[in-house]
């Protein structure tokens, strides 16, 4: 049933593309967060030729949508927040889905 859902939502979604440039990461994560579905963990992987540059392609169905990517050094997870993540949408544009914009990190104190 689960998976009738997904592939009927991925059908009526839209093609997304996501990159950062988070420096030195021995791996990168882009947290999903919809309304439809539970959190989702997609690991990016390095772009070849672009030093430091990571992406990741995904398929949303329609909702409503944040982001945010974490890096992995020495088995210490970093959340970046949106912080030089960006999103470029692949497909023809669906008013079901829906991109919170992304902000600035927070400030540590």
């Amino acid at each position: 049933m689960k998976d009738d859902l997904m592939q009927e939502q991925s059908q009526t979604g839209e093609r997304w593309r996501f990159t950062a440039r988070p420096g030195r990461s021995q791996r990168v994560y882009l947290v999903v967060d919809g309304t439809m579905l539970p959190s989702r963990w997609i690991e990016m992987q390095p772009v070849a030729g672009e030093e430091g540059l990571w992406d990741t392609i995904t398929q949303l169905p329609e909702g409503d949508y944040r982001f945010r990517y974490f890096i992995v050094n020495d088995g210490a997870y970093l959340n970046c927040g949106t912080s030089g993540l960006h999103g470029e949408r692949l497909s023809q544009a669906n008013s079901g889905v829906r991109i919170e914009r992304f902000s600035r990190p927070a400030v540590p104190a």
